[in-house]
């Protein structure tokens, strides 16, 4: 990777809320993110949704504070099981000139997660990093406990996560998975190849 400074573009992808201008302190009290003294019509809400989070889930959209939507420059992932979200992006920023191949960057993050208020959703990193502001291309490691607040809504089988500045993430939910066949193949040709005596690694 270049030196280069990173496009705006790219900052605004991070999907993870990595503007941290745009993040206000979070109070965690150990439960979660639960408040003391939440309405019992708020606790029910943030239940449902809750129940709603867990699964896994394909990052499809994002749209950007000034109305941009962005598709083709990123591929995610989420996974969201008993009060653990783990996130997984990667992005390209291609070249203008077209003459040389896209930068790449990732971003990676698994966190705890709670409710704060109606709709919010809290996380808490537990291990997370990234290469998206770092100008020197350097992967950049998260602090343990580092907050972040989206809103949270679902439509369907979409996923909404709106940031404070207004960039929303949307995600569809995938459907129940298995081995898939071309990985079976994969795994046949490697097999005979080391049957043959073949590097089995080989491609």
């Amino acid at each position: 990777m270049n030196a280069s400074p990173r496009p705006v573009l790219l900052a605004s992808l991070a999907l993870a809320g990595l503007s941290l201008s745009s993040l206000a302190p979070t109070t965690q009290d150990g439960t979660g993110g639960q408040v003391p003294g939440m309405p019992a019509v708020r606790k029910k809400v943030n239940a449902g949704l809750a129940e709603k989070l867990e699964g896994a889930w394909r990052l499809m959209g994002v749209h950007l504070a000034g109305g941009r939507m962005v598709r083709e420059n990123f591929v995610g992932y989420a996974m969201c099981v008993d009060g653990y979200l783990s996130i997984l992006v990667h992005a390209r920023d291609p070249d203008p000139s077209g003459l040389e191949p896209p930068e790449l960057y990732v971003q990676s993050t698994f966190s705890q997660f709670g409710f704060g208020q109606t709709k919010e959703l809290l996380t808490a990193t537990l291990l997370g990093h990234d290469d998206f502001t770092s100008e020197e291309g350097e992967i950049v490691p998260e602090p343990i406990n580092f907050p972040r607040r989206f809103q949270v809504e679902f439509f369907g089988t979409e996923m909404w996560l709106t940031r404070s500045d207004g960039s929303r993430y949307i995600f569809n939910r995938l459907l129940p998975g298995g081995f898939p066949e071309g990985a079976e193949r994969l795994l046949f040709e490697r097999r005979v190849r080391q049957v043959e005596g073949r590097d089995i690694l080989e491609r």
